[in-house]
């Protein structure tokens, strides 16, 4: 036996961006799998080679991904070179392809480690060398014999992971607020992109208890503010997250501490919402893959359905629970028509704030995979290849026969779109109600906007008159007067977007949605475009509170008239408010506005009146400027734009056309 134990170091290959975030459990799980059997074995964890170098240890294990082998390779080689040690790979990549092991790496972990990990390490402390006649003998490994690979027979999973003990985080640097924790393993579904199964050999779940208190441990000792269970599926057993949920909940925790977790859609339902809500949940990731009923069905199983989607979507609004969806595009014989049902529907979902954050993916032959086994039939992968090419599998893995690669960056722009429009997704949007008038039917407005939950938070304001705000007795509203805008008018945070309603005329959500997202999806920037920069003092409230209408300008100059110094900003910018009549269309050419909104671009901003080339531009920034909300209804009808699926075929008709290569 050695006279001081065996010191382990764990190394993940990781993209150097995502290392910083990157929390390596793997190497966790082992440090309390170790200390729980005694071994004379001290697990540290180097987030560099240059770290794993300094510390001299006497093995060497490195976890990687399929996208990051290349970089695994190089850090075997040249940990392997400087400290002439053993070095262990592991993780899913060479897990599915153990024959693959290369000269860099003495031995691989394949799967689950724990119970390999510690016969390993207990033979090599045994012998105080590497135990290369006890290997044939360990159940789990791929090890080279010389010039050979030679496979142990494999290792079934642990059936009870209670056998398991919480991971030892102590072994990698605190990540603050932010925490990962696992409560299960694998996954009951087999989907054909993903290696979960293969890997892990099915799902098993830690026992609640074990869970309760790993995350007591997070909160109590270690300041986690933001948990995130990353299991593959968290909800895939009901009883199960229910124990969780009214743990939690008797810890005080929902509310405190904000959770994050997966779902598969098909599983969607009330009471699983009402248990993520019940313990905290905030956000929530699921894979929605494809808006196609066939597509989705063959990426996920027969049981996947589009309805499933919508549904999870639907749920998580209700719920106030923020929604991350991914996709996956390129599947084969995915068709355009297809394609654009997704994005139809990815669109949909952020246009009406259902979708907090999205990913679209181009289907990858992952190792350990269906696709990937139909990728090596074809001739696209082998174990050869060089995988950094995964990182970009359009290139040179596109499976789809059915469109052309080309078609591939048209609908990446539509991504582009989903991605810029998710900006305004992230803007709160404040309701300012007048109620000056129309006081008698603002009940009703409430249930409205509490059914549509379109905007973030609404104010009811005694702009003029005499109405009394204290005579407003509605639940779950603020009334008062003036003195409720006062957070806004010395805020600076652009995330702010006011809309400005009126009990009277209702609320149509359809509409309202319309006239913002109509500007938003033309470049606008609301906070800085809007009528008020030119018009009255350019604070961020009195910017944005024009997206409501034009009465929503009167009543912002109105509030604001009694400012110190407002009136002669006014007239130093040359506008005589006076000849400002608020329900005209300020921006049409004939108007007086409109020649002082041109002399203060040209002044301030160093832009002419459109003459020859400029007329594009000069549309553009009228397009800005948000009117009235029947002004825009008849300016929608006078020049109604394609829909985006109309376009999108238009433009899919242009790409796949007689005459055009692919």
């Amino acid at each position: 036996m050695p006279s001081r134990p065996l010191l382990f170091c764990g190394i993940t290959a990781v993209h150097p961006t995502d290392r910083a975030h990157y929390q390596p459990l793997c190497f966790a799980y082992l440090a309390a799998y170790a200390r729980r059997h005694e071994l004379p074995v001290r697990v540290i964890v180097a987030a560099t080679a240059a770290e794993a170098v300094a510390a001299r240890p006497d093995v060497i294990g490195v976890s990687a991904s399929s996208v990051n082998w290349s970089a695994a390779r190089r850090l075997g080689r040249t940990l392997r070179d400087e400290l002439g040690v053993p070095v262990l790979a592991g993780g899913p990549h060479i897990s599915a392809l153990p024959e693959t092991l290369p000269p860099e790496f003495a031995a691989a972990v394949l799967g689950e480690g724990e119970e390999t990990f510690r016969e390993l390490l207990t033979a090599f402390a045994a012998r105080g060398r590497w135990p290369a006649e006890d290997l044939p003998r360990i159940a789990g490994l791929a090890y080279r014999d010389g010039a050979t690979v030679r496979r142990t027979p494999p290792r079934p999973p642990i059936a009870d992971l209670a056998a398991v003990p919480p991971p030892d985080r102590s072994v990698f640097p605190d990540h603050g607020a932010q925490a990962h924790l696992m409560s299960s393993r694998g996954c009951p579904y087999n989907c054909r992109f993903c290696s979960s199964r293969s890997f892990w050999g099915g799902w098993r779940a830690f026992p609640v208890a074990t869970v309760l208190a790993e995350v007591e441990d997070l909160v109590e000792r270690r300041g986690a503010r933001e948990i995130h269970f990353f299991d593959d599926l968290f909800v895939a057993d009901y009883p199960r997250l229910e124990a969780i949920a009214a743990g939690l909940e008797a810890r005080g925790y929902p509310g405190r501490i904000e959770f994050s977790c997966a779902i598969r859609a098909e599983l969607a339902s009330e009471p699983v919402f009402a248990q993520l809500a019940r313990l905290g949940c905030r956000r929530l990731t699921f894979g929605a893959e494809s808006q196609a009923p066939r597509i989705l069905r063959w990426l996920k199983g027969d049981a996947a359905n589009i309805g499933a989607n919508q549904r999870t979507l639907d749920l998580a609004q209700r719920h106030g629970i923020a929604c991350r969806p991914s996709f996956i595009k390129g599947s084969p014989g995915e068709t355009g028509d297809e394609l654009l049902a997704t994005y139809d529907f990815l669109l949909r979902g952020i246009r009406e704030r259902r979708i907090d954050y999205f990913e679209v993916h181009c289907l990858t032959p992952f190792p350990g995979t269906a696709v990937w086994d139909l990728a090596r039939a074809r001739g696209l992968v082998g174990p050869e290849m060089d995988f950094d090419e995964l990182r970009t599998p359009w290139e040179r893995l596109y499976l789809n026969e059915a469109m052309p690669k080309t078609s591939f960056y048209f609908f990446e722009n539509l991504t582009q779109t989903g991605t810029r429009w998710l900006g305004l997704s992230r803007r709160r949007l404040v309701g300012l109600i007048d109620i000056s008038h129309g006081v008698d039917r603002l009940a009703e407005l409430q249930q409205a906007l509490t059914e549509s939950r379109f905007l973030d938070e609404w104010r009811a304001i005694v702009f003029h008159g005499d109405v009394d705000p204290r005579a407003v007795d509605i639940a779950g509203l603020t009334a008062g007067g003036r003195e409720l805008l006062a957070p806004y008018l010395t805020t600076d945070d652009p995330a702010l977007l006011f809309v400005y309603l009126r009990p009277e005329e209702g609320i149509d959500v359809d509409a309202l949605r319309r006239i913002v997202w109509s500007h938003f999806d033309r470049d606008a920037d609301l906070t800085l475009h809007s009528a008020f920069r030119h018009f009255a003092p350019a604070s961020p409230f009195e910017r944005s509170l024009a997206v409501g209408n034009q009465r929503g300008l009167r009543a912002g100059l109105e509030a604001f008239t009694g400012a110190a110094g407002a009136l002669e900003r006014l007239r130093q910018s040359g506008l005589r408010i006076e000849t400002y009549r608020p329900d005209d269309d300020p921006f049409t050419p004939r108007s007086l506005a409109a020649h002082y909104f041109a002399a203060t671009l040209a002044r301030d901003f160093r832009i002419d009146r459109p003459r020859a080339g400029r007329e594009r531009q000069w549309a553009a920034v009228e397009e800005r400027i948000v009117t009235d909300a029947a002004q825009m209804q008849e300016r929608a009808a006078a020049g109604r734009r394609p829909t985006l699926a109309a376009a999108c075929r238009a433009a899919w008709r242009r790409l796949t056309g007689p005459g055009r290569r692919s």
